[in-house]
């Protein structure tokens, strides 16, 4: 990873490209996003949050965008994930394809927990 990663660079702004090439079949270039950073870390620039958040939305202000959202599945509003935030500033829902992670971590407050 360091040969990926310079030393003290944290995150890298050239997108990741996957190639799928059929005849038959439209191109489609999928990109892959880093996570949205909400909090820096020591090693880390104090700008990460504001970089990560800048990256995304060069990519969700493209109008052939689609977007697959990860969301985890245990924060109390899914609809407030950082996301979503994107996904709905940048005018996407329609475009927007939302999975949640980490289901089995879910909590419904209308049941009580068993001991």
């Amino acid at each position: 990873m360091a040969e990926l990663v310079p030393l003290g660079k944290s995150v890298l702004e050239e997108p990741l490209a996957i190639e799928i090439r059929k005849k038959s079949v439209p191109a489609l270039e999928l990109v892959n996003l880093l996570g949205i950073v909400a909090a820096s870390v020591e090693s880390e620039p104090a700008d990460m949050m504001q970089r990560t958040r800048n990256i995304s939305d060069r990519y969700l202000c493209h109008d052939n965008t689609i977007v697959v959202a990860v969301v985890p599945a245990n924060i109390t509003r899914v609809c407030d994930s950082r996301a979503l935030q994107l996904v709905q500033a940048n005018k996407k829902e329609g475009f927007t394809l939302e999975l949640l992670a980490n289901s089995d971590l879910a909590h419904d407050s209308r049941f009580k927990q068993r001991k």
